[in-house]
């Protein structure tokens, strides 16, 4: 079977999420014998520092992708190279609708990386959050907040739109997991409910059962926005916990734009430590615990990453995959309750035997999700459509 992979970017598993798990899914299909294609349309620095798994790389210029004369170059691409199927990873992008306007001879599957809610529920705190202590910052806050129904509505009506055209567009919807399925039919009430199926994110590395290099480390990984990360939040546990685990450090990893405001965050907080852009495989194997913050998910490829690690996670209970990875309520946190959060990372600190319990559970969860199961769901997915 040919089948391409397109997104707005290359699929450079360094650079997030997205990638990684597309880098995964490739790898796999293509040692079991498909041909694998890859589409994109922005190209990045980060590009070349990479050794993709297929050399059938089409770049087409977004400018000239999202013109009316896009659409008939992928479909001529398509057509010449013989694609069985499109596997379009920018199923919240409004730039990759092109992805679905394909010939006849072609079959169209949309995945969609987030919650489909996709922050309609943290929205409110997002715009209310003081960014810095300005006046200027003051003032936009109020103004924020005021434009809250409005910018709630404008949301909501995109989401609408885009899921009603991949219902009318798309051979497949696909959901990271079926908790996010009433979301996806509360906002697109017409969908065809046939096509519709959920299949989740592999984990990245292989399973690490050796805690010997484990230290008393806190992990937080990810990538530094205020919106769907939060890693702010991560410094206000950290600046209440550190004096009641003082044998424990934080320590944050990952780039962003809001970089420099964490940094500032953690002036004179104890033990915390900021490392910017890393390979992340060594701090997992590590690190006894993985504390997340996040706001927004798809499935979290940081807990997927962590539990295959014998990291032992913690995370706010705010978007409905997160019980598919953590199924105690001894490690979810009521969002966003920073004392809350304290408690339960302390007792979890704390507790050796709580820990050894989780993490030998983790990595019963870990194995389900293993590249090899989750490229037979596809590999299921796939010949389904075009049969």
């Amino acid at each position: 079977m040919r089948i391409a992979f397109a997104f707005t970017w290359l699929f450079n598993p360094n650079v997030g999420g997205t990638e990684r798990v597309t880098d995964l899914l490739a790898r796999e299909l293509a040692q079991r014998g498909h041909e694998i294609y890859y589409i994109y349309t922005v190209k990045r620095s980060s590009d070349s520092e990479y050794n993709y798994p297929t050399n059938n790389i089409y770049f087409i210029e977004e400018r000239t992708f999202l013109s009316s004369q896009g659409e008939l170059i992928l479909c001529k691409y398509l057509i010449d190279n013989k694609i069985d199927v499109v596997i379009n990873q920018g199923g919240l992008m409004g730039t990759c609708m092109n992805f679905a306007n394909l010939p006849v001879s072609c079959k169209s599957l949309t995945v969609i990386h987030f919650d489909p809610h996709y922050g309609l529920d943290s929205l409110f705190g997002e715009l209310s959050k003081l960014r810095n202590t300005s006046l200027s910052e003051r003032v936009k806050r109020i103004y924020r907040v005021f434009a809250y129904p409005y910018r709630k509505r404008k949301l909501r009506d995109y989401l609408k739109s885009l899921y009603s055209y991949w219902n009318e567009k798309s051979d497949r919807i696909v959901l990271l997991s079926n908790s996010y399925v009433p979301n996806f039919i509360g906002l697109c009430p017409n969908v065809c409910r046939d096509r519709l199926t959920a299949i989740s994110n592999p984990v990245s590395f292989p399973i690490s059962y050796n805690i010997n290099n484990k230290s008393n480390i806190i992990l937080w990984v990810g990538r530094m926005d205020f919106r769907q990360k939060r890693p702010d939040l991560m410094v206000k546990v950290w600046a209440k916990a550190f004096f009641k685990l003082p044998e424990w450090r934080l320590v944050m990893i990952g780039d962003g734009p809001m970089f420099d405001s964490v940094k500032n965050m953690s002036r004179g907080i104890p033990r915390i430590e900021l490392h910017g852009r890393q390979l992340s495989q060594p701090y997992f194997e590590s690190a006894k615990i993985c504390a997340s913050t996040s706001a927004i998910e798809g499935l979290p490829m940081t807990l997927l990453e962590a539990i295959s690690q014998g990291a032992v996670p913690i995370a706010f209970d705010s978007y409905a995959s997160v019980r598919d990875i953590i199924k105690n309520e001894e490690q979810l946190v009521t969002p966003y309750n920073i004392d809350e959060y304290v408690k339960k990372l302390v007792e979890l600190a704390d507790n050796m035997s709580l820990q050894e319990r989780l993490r030998k559970k983790g990595y019963r969860i870990a194995e389900c999700f293993s590249v090899k199961n989750i490229a037979d769901n596809w590999e299921e997915l796939l010949y389904s459509v075009i049969s």
